[in-house]
């Protein structure tokens, strides 16, 4: 293993080529006279910020072990029922990504480690105890035996730290690095949860006073930002698609469908960060955090690990 995590040739623009070689306006339309004309909160070019507890907080190492462990596994907090029924993710009085992240504070312990409490807990009865009936159990528990490795994670952790303490910034080959280190957690043409970890690394390190830029990052693309832009008419979907994701009907993985969403997603957060001056990563941020404009709209189904 090297001593850096900034040695794969991806980088921002080759994604940003992806996500447009992906676009097809005939399935998802980006709107761009809808990004112009909507008033965009003063708040839109604000730098995430994230606080995590003590004493775990002043432990840079193990915060960024905690970070990307715990976004290894923010994915999919749904599952179709065989009577074609949606249920998702709840546990500890809360949903989705907000549950997890309870649940995965507790299992962790708030003492500074390296996530060694955690496996030693890793099997599947303690998994449900720790996490309670979260989708695709025996996957996560995959994932997270890998990110877990003892050794491997806190040396990448510090090769990390110090990167960014030297470049003040998180990049889209980061993410790809990580990706490649590893491949079961971060492994994805978009990168979803590798950028997503390393924004919210940057945001806990700005909340300790470093000034980590994120605007070599994309959108996380998932499956609840294009919900809201959809919402929001800044992307509209074909007839036919909009009835496959409102019918709750599965989008293969990979698929035109899903792909066009995803690409999407990606290029309506650039023009959206290009009309506002923030930055895509932000932009993402600020409109996963605004899901209650959807309402009870459907998101787009696929049975991944990706997002």
């Amino acid at each position: 293993m090297t001593t850096t995590i900034t040695q794969t040739p991806t980088d921002r623009l080759s994604l940003v080529r992806l996500a447009e070689a992906h676009y097809n306006h005939e399935l998802v339309k980006v709107c761009h006279e809808r990004i112009n004309d909507i008033s965009w909160p003063a708040n839109a070019t604000k730098p995430m910020t994230l606080l995590l507890q003590e004493p775990m907080a002043s432990n840079q190492i193990a915060s960024i072990c905690f970070i990307l462990a715990m976004t290894s596994i923010n994915y999919r907090f749904w599952q179709l029922l065989p009577n074609g029924s949606l249920v998702r993710y709840h546990h500890l009085g809360k949903s989705g990504a907000r549950a997890l992240w309870s649940a995965f504070e507790a299992a962790w312990g708030m003492s500074p480690n390296h996530g060694t409490e955690l496996s030693k807990r890793l099997h599947a009865g303690e998994f449900t105890i720790l996490f309670g009936d979260m989708p695709d159990r025996q996957g996560r528990l995959d994932i997270l035996s890998e990110i877990l490795e003892p050794e491997k994670l806190p040396m990448v952790a510090e090769i990390l730290f110090n990167e960014l303490r030297s470049s003040k910034r998180v990049t889209v080959t980061q993410a790809a690095g990580l990706a490649m280190l590893f491949p079961l957690a971060f492994d994805d043409p978009f990168l979803k949860k590798a950028q997503l970890a390393l924004s919210m690394v940057a945001a806990y390190l700005r909340s300790n006073e470093f000034e980590i830029d994120v605007s070599d990052l994309t959108a996380f693309s998932d499956y609840q930002v294009p919900r809201v832009m959809r919402a929001l008419g800044v992307i509209e979907y074909s007839p036919s698609l909009a009835d496959m994701v409102d019918q709750c009907l599965l989008l293969e993985e990979g698929g035109p469908e899903e792909q066009a969403i995803r690409a999407a997603t990606i290029t309506a957060c650039e023009a959206i960060a290009k009309h506002t001056g923030g930055t895509a990563a932000d932009i993402d941020n600020l409109l996963w955090l605004s899901q209650d404009i959807a309402e009870e709209a459907r998101f787009h189904l696929t049975e991944t690990r990706l997002y």
